[in-house]
């Protein structure tokens, strides 16, 4: 994140917000946290609550299950311009 730019700012620039009114951003802004991940690194587990909403600003997240006798299965990559953890 630049000096200059805020959460709201990166907010307004994510596809996932495109159209949303400034206000509401504003709010949403008040709520986020900007974070980083380490390459290899778990967001979520199984088992875990999924109770946060993840917006991929760089980088690649993988998707996966475990399949017993098989390991861990990819199901699907997500990248820049990506949500996670909304259904």
């Amino acid at each position: 994140m630049k000096e200059t730019e805020t959460i709201a700012t990166l907010l307004a620039k994510h596809p996932f917000f495109e159209g949303t009114e400034p206000r509401h951003l504003s709010f949403i802004a008040g709520c986020s946290s900007n974070v980083h991940f380490e390459a290899g690194q778990f967001i979520y587990c199984e088992g875990e609550p999924a109770d946060l909403f993840y917006l991929i600003r760089h980088g690649k997240v993988s998707l996966e299950v475990f399949v017993p006798g098989e390991g861990p299965l990819v199901i699907e990559t997500i990248g820049e311009g990506d949500e996670l953890g909304w259904s």
